[in-house]
């Protein structure tokens, strides 16, 4: 779906805020200019990427440049050109990473002292965070490279409803060689540690 769509669907909201459709929806009212079954699957799809309690709405929103983005590439190794298929990728990545609600490598927290650092490696009881390094980005999880705090038990780790954009990488084309990174940023999770 275009932005130019998303922001008319936006702007053409029924007088209630409810969404028009152009196709039976809860046995409601077509209406020819509304939401088609393709773009409502679009829609969907997009949903499902979003962290944190996001609506039908929030996507719609996101898709008209109303939310920023949850998700960008930012950039790859020389040599290196993005395409669509590494946008692909990151999307395929990022709906089975948000299909986990426990604390992720690659989700921030919170530390007593201000500092704000990443989850770096998870022992299953505990998570380890890192001020810095790199977070390669793979179907479902994220893995870390570089050097580690010490751990915090996950039971003294509380949910904020912040979330943060975190840097990451992935395989050009999901083709595992050197010097074939694409950069890119992701919404992720913010938690807090308990006293």
């Amino acid at each position: 779906m275009e932005r130019a769509r998303a922001e008319y669907i936006l702007d053409h909201m029924m007088p209630m805020g409810e969404f028009r459709y152009a196709f039976s929806r809860f046995g409601g009212r077509v209406h020819a200019d509304g939401i088609t079954e393709q773009e409502d699957k679009e829609i969907r799809t997009l949903w499902d990427t979003m962290p944190g309690n996001t609506c039908y709405y929030d996507a719609v929103r996101r898709i008209a440049g109303r939310i920023p983005p949850h998700w960008t590439i930012t950039g790859a190794d020389s040599g290196i050109r993005p395409d669509q298929k590494d946008q692909l990728i990151l999307i395929r990545n990022l709906l089975a990473w948000n299909k986990r609600f426990e604390p992720r490598v690659g989700d921030f927290v919170k530390l007593a002292d201000g500092s704000v650092h990443r989850f770096s490696h998870d022992w299953g009881d505990s998570l380890q965070h890192s001020k810095g390094g790199s977070w390669y980005f793979g179907e479902g999880f994220m893995s870390f490279s570089g050097s580690l705090e010490p751990s915090i038990p996950i039971g003294k780790l509380k949910a904020t409803d912040e979330t943060r954009m975190g840097a990451c990488w992935f395989f050009h084309g999901d083709w595992h060689r050197a010097h074939s990174a694409v950069y890119a940023s992701v919404e992720c999770r913010v938690y807090e540690v308990l006293p």
